[in-house]
């Protein structure tokens, strides 16, 4: 009798595997075909189990054939599709679950309905986006009916969907959702999109609404240009606190610089203030009026140090400049911190200051600062 070879060398593995792969490969290309041909019974689609295992160059005939599907664009290629998205692996599947959303019409929306009602949490962000890129009417009132789920990762995909949409029924709909129970997810959708009737909304909650409401609340206002002006500007003069979320936003507008830059001035010239948010907004706005505000802040020794450091971090030669003149002051307190605040971070705009610093009492500290200047690293100008 002859002896039996066992195949189990490496080698033999990997074409074995390649030769499944191909096998596969050739029942998807046929599946298309299948469904062209009337019969009375569907075969089920044989997935290839080498798949993830054959090389990578492999695995990119499956996607390939998916994708000539969904170009195909027929009523068999979205029966095909279908039956992939039944019974294919994961990469399979959501290439398949694309094609059918951009193939779409009634019998895909059916199917994408079914699967996102039974789905796991975990695909169901997948299935929602599907339905939001299939975009019609129904598509769109399935989502809205999601996001009142109770359910809360149905809500949460239903609500990212939607926010990719921007027609009237939707937009209605999350005008209606900033009051509801739970805002948040609606808050998002008018960071693109700026809709008038979402002001009161936005306003109250940028005043009564938690702390992450309230800071995705006054984004949404900035996003919302020139419409919101006048609701910053009333926002504006409340409390401290919520100047102080104002003045962390990033205005849109003109206008809205404007009013941000004169309540930080004027909260400056109170005199109630020694560090925070009217610190750190003077120090971005690089306008003269910021600049000159803080110059008369530093005079106060409760604000000094602030106003200082706000000076030095603008970088810009009005700035410089003004530091360089208050360490020449007469005020000898004052004249010292403004070096410091120089020595500590100097540029090649600040070498005549320096120059002169060197044959005063700050000799060795300046002599550090210019090495520093010409030092590989630093930031000549």
């Amino acid at each position: 009798m002859q002896p039996q070879l066992k195949l189990t060398t490496p080698s033999v593995r990997v074409w074995r595997a390649l030769a499944l792969t191909l096998s596969g490969s050739a029942l998807l290309l046929t599946l298309y075909a299948k469904f062209q041909k009337p019969r009375a019974t569907t075969a089920p689609m044989a997935v290839p189990e080498a798949v993830a295992q054959a090389p990578a160059l492999a695995e990119l005939a499956p996607l390939s054939q998916v994708a000539a599907l969904r170009d195909s664009g027929d009523d068999a290629a979205l029966e095909a599709l279908i039956a992939i998205a039944n019974r294919a692996e994961p990469k399979l599947v959501s290439a398949a679950l694309e094609g059918i959303a951009q193939i779409g019409g009634d019998r895909a929306r059916e199917f994408l309905a079914r699967r996102f009602q039974g789905a796991a949490d975990a695909d169901l962000p997948e299935l929602a986006a599907a339905l939001a890129t299939l975009g019609d009417a129904q598509s769109r009132a399935l989502l809205q009916r999601a996001a009142r789920a109770s359910r809360a990762m149905a809500r949460s995909a239903a609500f990212d969907a939607l926010t990719t949409l921007d027609t009237p029924d939707v937009r209605d709909f999350m005008v209606q959702a900033l009051s509801s129970v739970e805002p948040s997810f609606a808050i998002g959708y008018f960071l693109n999109c700026r809709e008038p009737r979402a002001l009161p909304a936005l306003e109250r909650l940028a005043r009564d609404g938690d702390s992450a409401q309230q800071r995705s609340a006054i984004d949404a206002l900035f996003a919302q240009g020139s419409l919101a002006e006048p609701v910053l500007l009333r926002l504006l003069r409340e409390d401290d606190e919520l100047c102080d979320a104002l003045l962390q936003g990033q205005p849109a507008t003109p206008l809205a610089r404007q009013a941000l830059r004169r309540a930080s001035i004027e909260r400056l010239r109170a005199g109630a203030l020694t560090s925070g948010w009217a610190y750190e907004f003077l120090q971005r706005d690089l306008s003269n009026e910021a600049r000159e505000a803080l110059v008369r802040a530093a005079r106060d020794p409760a604000a000094r140090e602030s106003a200082l450091s706000a000076l030095s971090a603008r970088g810009d030669l009005g700035s410089l400049r003004a530091l360089s003149a208050l360490a020449n002051d007469v005020d000898q307190g004052l004249a010292e911190q403004a070096a410091c605040a120089l020595l500590s971070e100097p540029d090649s705009r600040s070498r005549p200051f320096l120059l002169r610093a060197k044959r005063a009492k700050l000799e060795s500290a300046a002599a550090a600062a210019l090495e520093r200047i010409n030092a590989p690293g630093v930031r000549p100008i």
